[in-house]
């Protein structure tokens, strides 16, 4: 029922950003690895609606949780599509770790740094696993 809640409330901008400033994401990162499925289903989708703001997105990533997602879904007793889902929504809203990952973005995404060093995002994003 908490984590239904909190998804609720993380539509609305102001309060997802109070969320990722106060350290919410660790939590549902860690229901997302529960025994439990329908805490693993709510806690997938809580990350899906967090990850609508790109820097929670980017907060996501240097968290770990697109190396978790990916583990938890590569298991056979975890699997599930819902961990794809909030995976690809992380990547939606941060490109950097998309092209670090897929080596390609979409033709309507653009990353607007000036630099961009695909090498170092790569190692920060399995560096937190």
């Amino acid at each position: 029922f908490a984590l239904s809640l909190c998804t609720a409330m993380c539509v609305e901008g102001d309060f997802r950003r109070e969320f990722v400033l106060q350290k919410g994401m660790e939590e549902v990162l860690q229901c997302a690895s529960a025994s439990e499925d329908n805490i693993r289903r709510a806690a997938c989708h809580a990350i899906q609606t967090i990850a609508q703001d790109k820097a929670a997105a980017a907060r996501l990533s240097s968290l770990g949780a697109l190396g978790k997602l990916q583990e938890l879904d590569n298991s056979v007793f975890h699997s599930s599509n819902y961990f794809t889902l909030a995976f690809d929504q992380i990547l939606k809203n941060n490109l950097s770790a998309k092209l670090a990952l897929r080596n390609c973005l979409d033709a309507d995404e653009c990353i607007s740094d000036l630099l961009f060093d695909v090498g170092r995002v790569r190692a920060a994003l399995w560096e937190s696993k």
